[in-house]
């Protein structure tokens, strides 16, 4: 830890001295400008100047899906610049298929061994409240897609789902980007990686029944459990923009209620198991989520 003492300037300035080795590190000349954030009672000093982080990654040999997990854990964790040597043909049309689905990312280089990927977009220019906003609408819109879809068995609704979960997915993961490279605020950020990587998987089990819907009407009672976890999910929404304890006390009523109604139903048939099933894990996943709203407003 480096320690400075504080000088007083005048009576409502203070002076502190920067390291050398830091101001170094990232690039400071006289006349730069430099950022403070306030953590509690913690005051963090940013560099304005980005710096390029590099990673690179040698897929050679690799599945299609691990080809996929290194690229999108790579654009997480705030790479700017990715080396890519890719091995074979196949792989190098994976990789450029999963680059057009990060946002901001772009191949500027390809040779016979690799290729470069390179951040076309500025962290520091978007705006996260906006991105997370955008995943939790897109989650809801699926929600009230896929129950119309199923309620009214209506294919051509329920086909469009995955371009829903692929939106769901781009923003999740340039979420997840912005907190790695901006956030200061560590037990906050936890927390959000937290609900953002959940309501990601929320949108998963929605998905799941999109795609193995059977033609075949559910039951009245099981459409009631799908609206009342879809209201659940809403007043999650809801109560995260507006956090109170009264709020909670009512949230944490209506799971109670709805979840002694769930350990009730009797599935008739194969169909109506997996959706109950899906829906019963959703409803678990939207119930978690009240635990880091309280870590982040204790």
């Amino acid at each position: 830890m480096i320690t400075r003492k504080v000088m007083q300037m005048s009576n409502s300035s203070f002076i502190v001295t920067l390291p050398k080795d830091w101001a170094d590190f990232n690039g400071l000349i006289k006349g730069d400008l430099i950022n403070f954030e306030e953590s509690g009672n913690d005051l963090i000093i940013k560099s304005k100047k980005e710096k390029e982080t590099e990673v690179k990654l040698d897929l050679t040999d690799m599945s299609y899906d691990l080809v996929w997990r290194h690229l999108v854990c790579a654009y997480r964790k705030g790479a700017t610049k990715v080396i890519v040597k890719y091995g074979s043909k196949e792989n190098l049309n994976h990789a450029m298929e999963f680059v057009r689905d990060l946002m901001g990312w772009a191949i500027v280089k390809k040779d016979k061994e690799k290729i470069i990927i390179q951040d076309l977009i500025s962290v520091e220019k978007t705006d996260f409240d906006d991105a997370f906003k955008r995943v939790f609408l897109l989650v809801l819109n699926m929600s009230e897609e896929i129950l119309e879809g199923l309620s009214k068995q209506d294919e051509a609704i329920l086909e469009n789902v995955p371009y829903s979960d692929y939106n769901i997915n781009k923003f999740t993961n340039l979420c997840l980007r912005i907190l790695n490279l901006k956030s200061a605020n560590y037990s906050k950020n936890n927390s959000l990686y937290k609900i953002i990587s959940t309501l990601e998987e929320i949108g998963d089990e929605y998905r799941k029944l999109a795609i193995f819907y059977k033609p075949g009407k559910l039951s009245d009672e099981l459409v009631n459990f799908f609206e009342r976890i879809n209201i659940l999910l809403k007043d999650y929404y809801e109560m995260f923009y507006n956090f109170n304890s009264k709020r909670l006390k009512e949230f944490y009523e209506s799971t109670d209620v709805l979840l002694k109604d769930l350990k009730k139903f009797k599935k008739t048939s194969l169909t109506e198991t997996r959706t109950f099933s899906t829906l019963f894990t959703i409803f678990h996943m939207i119930k978690g989520l009240t635990e880091e709203n309280l870590l982040i407003n204790i």
